[in-house]
């Protein structure tokens, strides 16, 4: 924190700014605090307080850097550290971390630029002549990239950083196997955090369908002491394809532990348990809750248990305390949960009630729009479920349930077009996702278009390369479609090609 104070004391001596220091370097050390105590959000809160107050401080956009980073926020951790190298051109870390999230995002000229500048005042400084050799390689300048890797090497036979740039030159040059060899073979010899090697390994088998090999590694991601949430579920839902369901449930519940309030998670995890079946998991396993589970996380196992038409079970799980409590950002998940479990059990106006508070706090609420849509659509007025279906869709494009859903609706006013229309465009914002295809695809059979639905299916094919549901809808649909050769375009959609690496 001794930059915080630094900068605090210099302001002090600024005439006229005493005021805007002073609130300037309560809110940095405040967001300080926030990010020891692990409370991001607040600390982000708190750090572009501090940035507002004194945009001018070159030590606050770096704390609101540090912070964006540690809360895996690379975009806005990218534009913060930005402005940082504008307030002090020749700042060490800002230049590095600048090079290191530019080269994630793909911002080849920024990383180029930066490392150039760091190379100035240190010719030899190895992570600059990484962030050159990741710019090159972004660039498609191979033969540079190459020299860079090389002197890398040179210097260091087991320097990470370049062997994993080293790879993606072999899988940039249609090596694929070349690639995977050289990461695997680092996993058992060099001693280093190896996250870094095997996020590679599961975006290179992903991208070439290779399941066996990428079901291996998710398995060793997750077992990292901080696995991603992300790769949690992956792994989850290869295992729920395997009918492995107790190491899927038990993997789901790493991924609650790891980010217990996150809203994106819990979205994430109900749409899987979805996609899993119908009978995923089962509501016995829904009640069985862990004491010390977090609220957002119990509210997906309740709106799951209402899934399952088993509103008995999610009333039981969130527990009185929830239809009681004010609406909070907190526990709008949870109490629409409630509302829809009430709904099911034919308490439509205290459920319509409860969902109408949660909307008039947060017009967006999602699940709560979904379930005053499905009450709606239950007394047939499909123009009010139809215009909350939208509402989601809108926010989350990704969203097959609501996406599905708000097709029926639109079916219910007789706007065939427009529904087909929903299905489309949900198979084009998630296209490895199989129930979304699975509507589309019979949409499209019943109406006659056996062409427009051999297509989706090769969509899915090439999307979802490495999922067994995917292959069983389209060994399924071909049949319905009656194509002879609708399973070898499959085939050939699913191994042609391979992610690029770079």
């Amino acid at each position: 924190m001794r930059g915080i104070f630094a900068a605090a004391a210099t302001l002090a001596l600024l005439a006229g700014c005493s005021s805007r220091a002073d609130r300037a370097s309560k809110a940095a050390i405040a967001a300080e605090s926030y990010m020891q105590q692990g409370n991001l959000r607040a600390a982000i809160d708190s750090a572009r307080k501090a940035t507002s107050e004194r945009d001018d401080i070159s030590d606050y956009w770096l704390l609101l850097g540090r912070i964006a980073v540690t809360a895996g926020d690379a975009t806005g951790a990218y534009t913060a550290y930005q402005r940082a190298v504008e307030l002090d051109p020749n700042n060490g870390e800002a230049l590095m971390t600048l090079g290191r999230l530019g080269m994630s995002l793909g911002r080849a000229d920024d990383v180029d630029r930066y490392a150039d500048r760091i190379l100035l005042a240190d010719p030899s400084n190895r992570g600059a002549r990484v962030m050159k050799a990741a710019s090159a390689l972004q660039h498609g300048d191979k033969a540079m990239a190459r020299r860079y890797i090389d002197d890398l090497l040179a210097a260091n036979a087991q320097d990470m950083d370049a062997m994993i740039l080293k790879a993606r030159l072999l899988a940039s040059s249609n090596d694929a196997a070349g690639a995977a060899k050289l990461i695997e073979e680092t996993l058992d010899t060099v001693q280093q955090d190896p996250g870094g090697r095997l996020t590679f390994l599961r975006t290179l088998y992903a991208g070439t369908g290779e399941r066996a090999n990428l079901m291996r590694t998710l398995r060793r991601l997750s077992f990292l002491e901080k696995p991603d949430p992300a790769d949690l579920l992956a792994y989850a839902g290869m295992l729920y394809e395997d009918g492995d369901t107790g190491a899927a449930d038990e993997t789901v519940a790493r991924a609650m532990k790891q980010a217990p309030n996150s809203l994106d998670l819990a979205a994430d995890i109900l749409e899987l348990w979805r996609d899993a079946g119908p009978a995923v998991p089962p509501a016995a396993s829904l009640a069985a809750v862990v004491p010390d589970l977090s609220l957002e996380m119990r509210a997906v196992k309740a709106q799951r248990a209402n899934d399952l038409g088993r509103p008995d079970v999610a009333l039981a799980i969130l527990g009185p305390d929830v239809a009681k409590a004010a609406t909070t950002s907190a526990n709008a998940d949870a109490r629409a949960a409630y509302a829809a479990a009430l709904a099911l059990r034919g308490a439509t106006g205290q459920a319509g009630a409860m969902l109408d508070e949660i909307l008039a706090r947060d017009p967006g609420q999602p699940r709560a729009l979904l379930a005053r849509a499905r009450l709606a659509a239950a007394r047939r007025d499909f123009r009010a479920a139809v215009a909350d279906g939208r509402r989601v869709v809108a926010d989350d494009a990704r969203n097959a349930t609501a996406r599905i859903l708000l097709a029926g609706w639109l079916r219910g006013l007789g706007e065939e077009d427009l529904a087909l229309s929903q299905l489309r465009e949900g198979a084009r914002a998630a296209p490895d996702n199989v129930r979304m295809a699975e509507s589309l695809v019979k949409a499209l059979i019943e109406r006659g278009d056996k062409a427009g639905a051999t297509d989706a299916l090769e969509n899915l094919a090439r999307a979802a390369r490495n999922s067994t549901g995917a292959a069983r809808l389209q060994a399924r649909m071909c049949g319905e479609i009656g194509d002879a050769g609708c399973l070898a375009r499959m085939r050939r959609a699913a191994t042609e090609g391979s992610a690029s690496m770079v």
